[in-house]
This record gives C-alpha cells, structure tokens and sequence, in this order.
C-alpha cells in the first residue's frame, strides 16, 4: 500500500536578488523545498511583474532576467508532474518536424513547459488554470490546442480519487469536478485500499470512454471524465464503475460523463458540482449492480428474466443496510411505515429503479411508472431521482452511511444537515425539475485481484 501522498514542504527564504537592467542571474532552489514522501519534485516560477523582470526554470535553477528598474516578486512553486507526448494530438500535413511552447493562465496553480515534444505539468497550489500548447513547423505556420487543468488539495486523507479527462472542459466545469472528488474523498478519508497495478493491456477507463493515458497503478479510484451526446436525449449524465477488487469488491475504475444537452443550462444554475458529485456517488457503488452484490437490495423492481429486464413498478424495494436505515430514522423516519427502509426508487425505469433513494411514494391510483402523483419523501437528498433547479440537493448521512454498509471508512461529520420533507409537504414545480432517469452505466464488471490480474467478469444482468 502507498501512504497518502503529501504535499511539498518550503523550508527557509529564498535569497532576494538585486540585478541592473539588462542582466540576468539565478538561483538553485532545490535546498529550499523537500518533499515528505521522497518524491521528485518540478519546479515553477512567476513574476509579479514581467515588464520589470521575467523569470524561467531550468530543472531546480530559477534563472531572473532584468526587464527595467522597479520591484517585483518571483513566486517559486515546487510540486509533482505529469507528461503528456505531443505527438499524440498535432500533426503536420507535409511531414515538417515541429516545435512547441506551452503557457499557462495561473503559473502558481500549474506550470507548463515542452522538452522534446514532451509537455510537462507541475502542480502547484490548489485551483484550476488553463494550458495552452503551440505547435510551429519551420514556415512559421502555427496551431494551438488548450485544456484545463485542476489541481486538487492535499492530504486530504487516505482515500484518493484521481480524474482524467478524455473531453475539454472550462476551468469552471474541471473546477466542479475537482470540487465533487474532494468532497468524496473526505467522505472516505478514512479508507485505505491496496493500489491497482495497472498492466498495459488494461484499457485507462470504461466501455466507450477510455483515455489515451497510461497509468501504472490506481490509488484508490480512477474516474475518466467526459462531456459528450447521449442517445437518450432526457438522460442528465451518467456514470458507473467497470473494474472492482475481487478481495472487497469495491470499484477502482470507473467513468463518468455529463450530457452536452443540459451542461450550460445546468452550470448557469450552479448545479454543476452537485450532479457530478451524484454521479460520482454511482461510481462509488450507490447502484442496484452494486447492491445485489453485497444483499443490500430486496424487493427489487428490476429482475432479469430470460433475456431482458423486467420492470415492476410499485414494488417495495429498498436498501436493507443497517447502518443507513438507523440514519433514516434519525433524519425522520422514524415513523415511516409504508413498508421497509431505506426506501428506494420505484416509479422509473432501468436507470433510477433501485439505484436512487425514493422521492415519491407509489400510488396504484397513478397506474404507470412514472409516479406523477404522491406523497415527497426523501426529496432534496443528493441520491434522489431529480434535479430540482434552484434548489440545491444535501448529501445526508443515509447516503453515507450507505457506504459504511457497503465496507467503506466514513467520516459523519462530512454529511450535511437534513431531514425529511413533513407529509403534506408541497411538491417543487415539475417544470423546474429534471429526471436523472437511466443514469447508471450498464455494463459488464470485471473483477482484478491485487496484482491487477483478472479474475472475473459479472454481466450486466446482475
């Protein structure tokens, strides 16, 4: 097992340098870092001021070039890297050789310089910046390509969450993601898992979302993000794990893609953040696929049948873990007695059935699966079967005690204040609501013992 990555650590001031326009000088800056965990560490520089001196980074040596007399600051950022090869996304149409330079809109969060046709990327504080890379052939002819890129805090805790992304996103959208994984691995930060290595004929995501990026090893979950069309238009994102540990069977990869059709709609009302941070519940194994695994789903409203599912709207599923049927109790449903807890959805089809918390109760008198009609119950929970615009959803202590059933390390304290609506409680607009409906990834699980072999595959119809 690797110990939680922690972070670089500054120990003593760098010198302040005094230089005549016109010159230059430098500085190792290596004896003024250290990093606990040993590891290797890249170097950043910015200046507060670029019409009075620009500053550059050789391995550890700042190197300071005075522009005209004046003061200004040089922040020093020391952090881990990554590399990505170049070649991989330009190409030139007559075969010239190309060059490359790469800038980055906050240096302090993450900076970027090209090597070889290799980029690499040091983090550096937590925030979200975007790098662009400029390509050259010897005409002078020039394209450019940018991205995003998050930086995530710290030494959170044990359990990490770790995000690549296949499509580009805005510095606000890698930032909701960020922020939802954060949020996660607080939740978690008590879970300590074996890393996954990683062989190179394992493919870097899941079904039809995979990234082009090798990875080594996994510690402790891999999500690949996306933007992208979905054949189901009402779908808001959706997401799922594809590979698990066989000892615990708890995920370590797993993809999670938001529907292009409502992003902007949805980011203007700032829900963003919070329907990642639903869908990332998914990967974490808030589903039916999950659940059966463990017994923690009776009376499902899904069966497999021959070949196909069968939907049976109305039947009494739930979630039978202890531990979040005690927080139910707690949140108000005490009294609860219109069958067993912790109740989940049952109105709609293959995507909230039984993988989301129930929001309304079935009514015979409704007669289809929708339940248009009836009584709110665990409505506003951040695992209920809607999004309700302008109102923002509370990821409750059921939904985190759901993972403690599950076998994961959970930190209470993370959840948020709520409790049951009151019966008689008025309903929110339908208009101002959208279903996640069929937002669960259905696919084959493939089971990796801790070498990384594997050892299992379960079909979907489980």
């Amino acid at each position: 097992m690797r110990a939680t990555n922690r972070a670089p650590e500054a120990s003593g001031t760098i010198p302040a340098q005094t230089l005549e326009a016109g010159d230059a000088g430098s500085v190792d800056v290596a004896a003024y870092f250290s990093d606990p965990d040993d590891d290797p560490l890249m170097y950043a520089a910015a200046t507060s001021d670029a019409a009075v001196a620009t500053a550059s980074v050789s391995g550890s040596v700042v190197r300071i070039s005075a522009v005209s007399p004046g003061p200004a600051t040089v922040t020093v950022t020391a952090g881990e890297s990554g590399e990505v090869d170049m070649s991989s996304y330009f190409s030139d149409p007559d075969g010239d050789a190309l060059t490359y330079n790469a800038a980055t809109s906050a240096a302090g969060v993450v900076a970027a310089s090209v090597s070889d046709g290799t980029l690499t990327l040091t983090a550096g504080t937590r925030g979200t910046a975007t790098v662009t890379v400029t390509s050259g052939d010897p005409g002078g002819l020039e394209a450019e390509s940018s991205f995003s890129v998050a930086v995530m805090e710290a030494d959170i805790g044990s359990y990490n969450i770790d995000l690549i992304s296949i499509t580009p996103m805005t510095e606000s959208q890698a930032a909701a993601y960020r922020n939802a994984a954060e949020k996660w691995m607080r939740v978690l930060a008590g879970t300590e898992l074996p890393d996954m290595p990683v062989g190179a004929e394992i493919p870097v995501g899941c079904w039809d979302d995979v990234s082009d990026r090798r990875v080594d090893s996994v510690d402790d979950l891999l999500l690949v993000v996306a933007v992208g069309a979905f054949e189901s238009p009402t779908t808001i994102a959706a997401a799922g794990s594809c590979r698990w540990r066989a000892d615990s069977l708890l995920p370590w990869m797993g993809s999670v893609k938001f529907n292009e059709r409502y992003l902007t709609e949805i980011e203007a009302d700032g829900g963003l953040e919070e329907v990642v941070l639903h869908e990332m519940g998914h990967t974490l194994g808030i589903s039916r696929f999950y659940w059966r695994r463990f017994d923690l789903l009776a009376n499902p409203t899904l069966t497999w049948f021959i070949f196909t599912w069968i939907h049976n709207p109305g039947e009494d599923a739930h979630f039978t873990g202890p531990l979040a049927a005690e927080a139910f109790d707690e949140a108000g449903g005490t009294n609860y007695t219109d069958g067993d807890k912790v109740p989940l959805a049952n109105c709609k089809g293959s995507g909230s059935g039984d993988s989301h918390w129930r929001e309304l109760y079935w009514s015979e008198e409704v007669g289809d699966s929708n339940c248009p009609e009836g009584e709110i119950l665990l409505g506003g929970e951040l695992m209920s079967p809607r999004y309700n615009f302008g109102v923002r959803a509370r990821l409750s202590n059921i939904t985190i005690q759901a993972l403690a059933d599950m076998g994961y390390t959970v930190d209470a304290s993370q959840a948020e204040s709520y409790s049951l609506p009151e019966p008689g409680a008025e309903r929110a607009d339908p208009e101002r609501m959208l279903e996640y409906g069929d937002d669960v990834f259905n696919g084959p699980i493939i089971l990796h013992d801790r070498n990384g072999r594997p050892v299992r595959v379960i079909p979907n119809r489980y």
